[in-house]
């Protein structure tokens, strides 16, 4: 377990390198990446409707399968990646669901102007995510969320700000981290990953630039918790920047 000061001193320390990786896509709107448990990428182009229509965000449920949102559809598809197909689709109560992340059985996505929902896979039920210490988040079109382990981060392009937020063991509730506003650093956000350590790296969309947020931000809120990262970039370098911390992830959770 690190102390405060050492996790401190790691987030000042944090830099990114530029890795170039050649991928042959085709023009479009690219939403959400994700580097799979085979090392293969997942990308969402929210302009081609191949295998399910305009998709928005991805999520690895585990070695074979994932899932996708439909951004303007209120339709989470299931999809299997050894015959790149929808092998289950599921309609959500609520109206049109944006991020989405799996933890443990669940997933957890977000509806259009109400909240995080969790949906157990077991049984299929839907019920709004309960913050124990916190009011209901309202959320805004083209949100992002990521999970690492039981700690959820939420973003949205229309907001300036970051909530973290940790998952109780009934899964169907969670307790807020912080939630830290900066609108001179974060604003237009779009992607967004966790580390091991619990910063927060999210795309500055507008910019093109990653922003990183101290795991200490939950101590104390101050412009010293937000970095932004690499200068203006391609597409293709902030895309490989998250799909760094994805591999990481899945390499440790």
């Amino acid at each position: 377990m690190k102390t405060s000061k050492e996790i401190r001193e790691e987030f000042k320390s944090i830099k990114l390198e530029y890795q170039n990786i050649k991928v042959d896509i085709k023009p479009g709107n690219y939403t959400c990446c994700l580097f799979l448990p085979n090392s293969d990428i997942a990308f969402a182009n929210h302009m081609d409707d191949v295998v399910i229509e305009t998709p928005f965000a991805i999520t690895s449920i585990d070695d074979e399968t994932i899932a996708v949102t439909g951004g303007t559809t209120s339709l989470i598809s299931v999809i299997s990646l050894s015959t790149n197909s929808v092998v289950r689709t599921i309609k959500t109560e609520e109206t049109v669901c944006w991020g989405i992340t799996y933890y443990d059985g669940f997933l957890y996505f977000v509806v259009e102007w109400k909240c995080i929902f969790a949906l157990n896979l077991s049984n299929v039920n839907q019920k709004m995510l309960i913050y124990l210490n916190g009011k209901h988040y309202n959320s805004h079109c083209k949100s992002h969320l990521t999970s690492f382990c039981n700690r959820l981060c939420y973003t949205s392009n229309e907001n300036a700000d970051v909530l973290v937020l940790k998952i109780n063991p009934d899964k169907e509730s969670a307790e807020k981290v912080y939630q830290i506003y900066e609108p001179d650093v974060i604003k237009d956000q779009g992607q967004c990953i966790m580390d091991e350590d619990g910063h927060v790296y999210v795309v500055n969309t507008e910019l093109r630039q990653v922003i990183l947020v101290s795991a200490q931000a939950c101590y104390t809120c101050s412009y010293d918790n937000c970095r932004k990262l690499l200068g203006k970039m391609m597409m293709g370098s902030y895309i490989r920047v998250l799909l760094i911390m994805t591999e990481k992830q899945n390499d440790l959770c």
